[in-house]
């Protein structure tokens, strides 16, 4: 149990996910992270081999097998009600706010409360994250 992390899960299917904590105290907590009953997600297809998803809504969105591209991507209202997505990948989190991009084996926007996420499907492998703006 050394190497269990602290991370968000549910395996046994309780009231929401949970964590471990640090404290000595405690020993798990419910995690406080969003209910994803107003999700919304909408894809498109474009010639040049692109899907393009637009993701609105309290979601959790998880990467298709198409593509090389695997990442995975929570999006609701946290701070103060105003939007921000977490996306995933390879174990690394980038938090994008209104305005917010980031450009890696996919691009994502975050625009009027829409995480807009294009995967290249053609692409064969990812290339390293640039780092998120604002």
């Amino acid at each position: 149990l050394a190497d269990q992390g602290n991370f968000c899960r549910n395996p046994d299917s309780e009231a929401a996910p949970w964590c471990y904590t640090t404290s000595s105290g405690t020993r798990w907590e419910l995690c406080d992270i969003p209910d994803c009953g107003q999700c919304e997600i909408k894809q498109e297809r474009s010639r040049n081999c692109k899907i393009i998803y637009k993701v609105s809504g309290k979601c959790f969105f998880e990467s298709s097998a198409i593509s090389n591209c695997k990442f995975k991507a929570n999006l609701g209202a946290y701070r103060n009600g105003v939007t921000e997505a977490s996306v995933v990948i390879a174990d690394k989190v980038h938090i994008l706010k209104e305005g917010g991009s980031l450009r890696t084996c996919a691009e994502f926007e975050m625009k009027n409360d829409v995480l807009t996420i294009v995967e290249d499907t053609c692409k064969q492998s990812c290339r390293p994250p640039i780092p998120p703006t604002k």
